[in-house]
């Protein structure tokens, strides 16, 4: 007499990305990434023009003030 073999648990939701993560959660990843890219980016920027003479059509604030902004 022969016994039955359990049946084999299969996952009920395949993810279909990557280490079975959703596929929404890779654009949300770069959504932020791109994000954060941007405001450091631009948080830079900003210290070059407030460093930027008047002149230059900056603001002529030295460095330390202006990092500290």
């Amino acid at each position: 007499m022969e016994r039955a073999q359990a049946p084999t648990a299969e996952p009920a939701f395949d993810a279909g990305g990557i280490g079975g993560h959703p596929r929404g959660l890779m654009t949300l990843y770069f959504t932020e990434m791109w994000e954060r890219f941007s405001y450091y980016g631009m948080r830079s920027f900003l210290v070059v023009f407030m460093v930027a003479s008047v002149a230059d059509g900056g603001l002529g604030l030295d460095v330390r003030t202006s990092t500290l902004i």
